[in-house]
């Protein structure tokens, strides 16, 4: 069984996106949650702080805007909040922002099936032409999940961009 609060835990979600941290989430989210001191704590109806680890331990490294914007965003893409990605790409997040594999927010819509998502990446400014350390690109993330929509978006989008940003391509809509 499985904790019951991981779609409202930021935490999860960095352990989803990061091979390094799977072992917390394996032990704790997938296994014995019910040891989890987020979990706890969110049963008590507490706030959460997003440096608290599940063994109760609290993470005392400093974090630049920049890198908790990045998580944010990813956060926003994992959960599927339009709005909120809107927000932050309007606020002045980078878009192309990439995590340890490499990856991007637009790679993680396409890999996930987001097609509006991803429109919306790719509306302001997200790079279609980018690969992560692997060396797949968002749309070969779309044809290997057979994603049809999310691939014919990125294959569109990315012919636009190539051709000097008629739609898509750094600055959004022109």
């Amino acid at each position: 069984m499985s904790c019951t609060h991981m779609p409202s835990c930021e935490l999860f979600v960095q352990f989803a996106m990061n091979p390094a941290l799977e072992l917390w989430q394996t032990h704790y989210c997938q296994a014995d949650f019910r040891r989890c001191k987020r979990y706890s704590l969110s049963l008590s109806g507490g706030v959460v702080p997003l440096t608290l680890l599940p063994n109760g331990k609290m993470v005392r490294a400093q974090r630049s805007s920049e890198e908790v914007a990045a998580t944010t965003l990813f956060n926003a893409v994992l959960k599927n909040r339009t709005h909120m990605i809107s927000v932050l790409v309007r606020a002045g997040v980078d878009p192309d922002v990439r995590n340890l594999e490499g990856l991007t927010p637009l790679m993680v819509a396409a890999e996930r099936g987001l097609t509006e998502i991803a429109g919306l990446l790719l509306e302001n400014g997200a790079d279609p032409h980018l690969t992560d350390t692997a060396g797949d690109s968002a749309y070969d993330m779309a044809v290997r999940e057979r994603h049809v929509a999310v691939a014919r978006l990125l294959h569109t989008g990315g012919a636009r961009a190539r051709a000097g940003g008629t739609e898509y391509g750094r600055g959004g809509r022109q």
